[in-house]
């Protein structure tokens, strides 16, 4: 997976109600959309410094799929929160799912791939959607039996 836009690693985070279904998440001014589509514990959120395991199937949106965690001889991706390994707004949603968590996570451009995108898998202004499940998170650098990062 290609590095995201710089200056998007610093990002201003603004998060609603962590108990809906659906979350809002405020990132560089633009709205990612976290809806859940099967509860965690409901009790346990990775914050800054933690590192997390995710399996996760990208997507763009009209439903191709361009990368995938769930692909056979494919591992979860281990990343640690704030550190800007992924996209900004793929942290941003990963922040507000409970440990155990699957959820959709509809990413717009500006906290994405942006102006850019990465050819030939995401055109320039491009939205992508993640469905994301959150395995665990530790305050280590990678969880036991880690993955590859993203």
């Amino acid at each position: 997976m290609a590095d995201h836009p710089k200056g998007l690693a610093d990002t201003q985070l603004s998060i609603a109600n962590k108990d809906a279904d659906t979350v809002t998440v405020e990132v560089n001014g633009v709205e990612v959309v976290v809806l859940t589509t099967q509860d965690g514990d409901k009790r346990n959120f990775p914050v800054e410094g933690q590192t997390v395991r995710i399996d996760y199937i990208l997507s763009l949106a009209n439903g191709s799929v361009i990368d995938s965690t769930r692909e056979p001889g494919r591992k979860p991706v281990d990343f640690q929160i704030g550190s800007g390994e992924v996209v900004p707004g793929l942290e941003a949603g990963v922040k507000t799912m409970s440990r155990g968590q699957f959820a959709r996570i509809k990413i717009p451009p500006e906290a994405a791939y942006g102006e850019d995108g990465v050819s030939p898998f995401v055109a320039p202004n491009m939205l992508i959607i993640y469905d994301v499940e959150l395995i665990t998170f530790a305050n280590t650098s990678t969880p036991d039996g880690a993955g590859k990062k993203t």
